[in-house]
């Protein structure tokens, strides 16, 4: 059993975190903040679920180095508790969430160190949190409707009670505040809510001043409804890639850093010397890209960062680090990083070109084929200067597109047509010219060039724009400032654009066959 002991407080609370809603099988964890106590104490949590006696699920002793932990039954091997005494807090990590989880829980300081597990009575809580409701359910919210009751006649005394009632909501979780003005109220009740036709009631009161009701002032019930979110909030650390550019006319040494597809979107690119060498650093300029949603649901960003500094400070192998600085789950740094390495080509002392070893191009569908015809064709075109393909494919968010794959036979020229509908342009869809080619070190990374933009040429869509080595910082800054533009102009015939991906330019080194990748991504939207 539990016992209850009351006394004095002085200034000793507890605080649970705030109320949410979760679906089945999604873990949540539970914060107790501890305040005013002599030293730090023995702490258990406490659940009631609607209609049922008061549950003990765990408890921990004060130590948080090696603490003494207890559970019950229901939630061994699911729930985990601990502690952290410099921050005064006790921790409740629930996973695989169930409905019958569903309860206000509490976090409570036990008086003295008892052995929990025997339940025989002995062990009393003085002080208590006020609970904190987690409800887990897989049902479709619904958003209150809220009435207000005043009192009938003329009440008699120095306060007036003022009723509110919710109704129609789904899941139960529902706050209820007062306001005059814009000034909260105290004195509120607020009952717990009841299952009605598988919907909620909540009713709530609150005692206010009979002056002011007489005054006709105006009083305002609020009934906040904590609305299931079934989206998800993905801690995905980004895909970091580095490369490198010379522009000797220009006097300029460009390093490249792009983090692709990570979440949540707050971050930072940074860039670090690697080694004591002073360096005169040009410039640096870092771009973001909006978020875009993946196959699951999840939204993702994507940023990259350029640093150009002056290539007469560097000598061969000069090292620059991308650090990439992050959140993870409960709001841990996540840091990733990748270098990206100044290296000249030469033979007897003169600095050669370098070549692509694979070029791709994208052509989109014609004016006529979308309009008239009411399905048009993509095509991509690959032209091979050095080594061997392996793979060629059409991709959309969902994978290989059927019917477009070769893994042999290849040439040095090779087309992939795919024939998409008027809708399917219209809407928005991306799609993909994937490339495996043997030379990449990795043979599970891939060249990905997607359909850029469509024009408003009444004849043709213009191809995908070539990469150049001379033009890359230009192209990079370009790319990345069309997002924001896209959004500010309309034209007489609107302009279809997508989400353009592009991975091109596999440099090969001439003797040593080393190679570069350079990788730029733009999210555009439709304007």
């Amino acid at each position: 059993g539990l016992d209850f002991v009351t006394g004095c407080t002085e200034g000793q609370t507890l605080t649970e975190s705030e109320s949410v809603v979760k679906r089945p099988g999604e873990p949540h964890k539970l914060t107790c903040t501890y305040s005013g106590f002599w030293s730090d104490p023995y702490i258990a949590w406490i659940r009631q679920a609607a209609g049922k006696r008061l549950e003990w699920i765990a408890w921990i002793d004060d130590d948080d180095s090696s603490s003494t932990i207890y559970y019950s039954e229901s939630v061994k091997n699911r729930f985990t508790v601990s502690r952290d005494n410099s921050r005064e807090q006790v921790y409740l990590q629930m996973n695989s969430l169930r409905a019958e989880d569903s309860a206000v829980y509490y976090c409570a300081r036990e008086t003295h160190a008892v052995e929990m597990y025997h339940c025989d009575g002995y062990g009393s809580f003085d002080y208590w949190g006020k609970g904190t409701t987690v409800t887990v359910t897989s049902a479709t919210p619904q958003a209150p409707h809220v009435f207000p009751l005043i009192p009938c006649g003329s009440p008699s005394g120095d306060t007036v009670t003022l009723g509110c009632i919710a109704t129609g909501f789904t899941p139960s979780s529902l706050k209820f505040s007062w306001k005059l003005g814009t000034d909260s109220l105290e004195n509120v009740t607020q009952y717990p809510s009841i299952l009605e036709n598988d919907k909620y009631l909540g009713i709530s009161q609150v005692q206010v001043s009979r002056q002011d009701w007489d005054a006709k002032k105006t009083f305002q019930c609020v009934a906040t409804h904590q609305i299931l979110c079934f989206c998800k909030n993905p801690f995905v650390s980004p895909h970091l890639t580095t490369s490198f550019s010379l522009d000797e006319e220009k006097q300029q040494a460009s390093f490249y850093c792009f983090a692709k597809d990570f979440s949540p979107r707050n971050h930072n690119i940074s860039w670090e010397k690697v080694g004591s060498d002073k360096t005169s650093i040009l410039d640096e300029t870092s771009v973001f890209s909006e978020g875009r949603n993946d196959t699951n649901g999840d939204t993702l960003y994507s940023a990259a960062s350029l640093l150009t500094v002056n290539p007469t400070d560097l000598t061969p192998g000069a090292t620059f680090t991308c650090v990439f600085e992050g959140k993870g789950v409960n709001n841990t740094d996540v840091l990733e990083k990748a270098n990206a390495t100044y290296k000249e080509e030469s033979s007897g002392g003169n600095t050669k070109c370098r070549q692509a070893a694979v070029d791709i191009k994208i052509i989109g569908p014609t004016y006529w084929e979308i309009l008239v015809k009411q399905i048009g064709k993509i095509m991509c075109k690959i032209q091979v200067s050095t080594g061997q393909l392996t793979k060629i494919y059409w991709e959309d968010e969902g994978g290989e597109i059927p019917g477009t794959v070769k893994s042999e036979g290849f040439k040095k020229q090779e087309e992939i047509v795919h024939n998409i509908t008027k809708d399917e342009w219209h809407q928005g869809r991306t799609y993909y010219c994937v490339v495996h080619h043997k030379d990449i070190t990795n043979s599970t990374r891939s060249i990905v060039r997607s359909i850029g933009f469509s024009t408003a040429d009444q004849t043709n869509l213009k191809e995908a724009e070539e990469d150049s080595m001379a033009n890359t910082a230009v192209t990079f800054i370009f790319l990345f400032i069309m997002t924001l533009l896209f959004t500010a102009g309309t034209t007489m015939s609107k302009v279809k654009v997508s989400f353009v991906k592009e991975t091109s330019k596999i440099l090969a080194q001439r003797d040593n066959k080393e190679t570069d990748l350079k990788e730029i991504k733009l999210l555009q939207s439709q304007h």
